[in-house]
């Protein structure tokens, strides 16, 4: 999926009119492009979203964890649930720049 923006109602019936004159969408109307145009931002938004609440470092439980040991120079909060792929057969793509 490609970002939007924040268009303009002049600058998506700009969009729609080079289209449409280029053969583009079959039939639909100026409204019809607005509300994809309107909808896909709103799925980018919500993609974001998700992908910054589950995927940044804080998300991960070794990074919860090592802060709580910086915290309380504590090592027993150190308690990994998951296997770890440091190993570097993990990543056989890494040193190849």
């Amino acid at each position: 999926m490609q970002y939007t923006g924040n268009f303009t109602d002049e600058q998506m019936k700009i969009a729609y009119d080079l289209n449409k004159k280029a053969g583009g969408f079959a039939g639909n109307s100026f409204e019809d492009f607005k509300a994809i145009l309107l909808n896909n931002q709103i799925e980018i938004e919500r993609d974001n979203k998700d992908s910054w609440d589950n995927n940044r470092p804080g998300s991960y439980e070794t990074w919860q964890q090592l802060a709580k040991v910086i915290i309380t120079n504590d090592i027993s909060h150190y308690k990994p649930t998951l296997q770890a792929n440091t190993n570097w057969k993990n990543w056989p793509e890494s040193g190849s720049l």
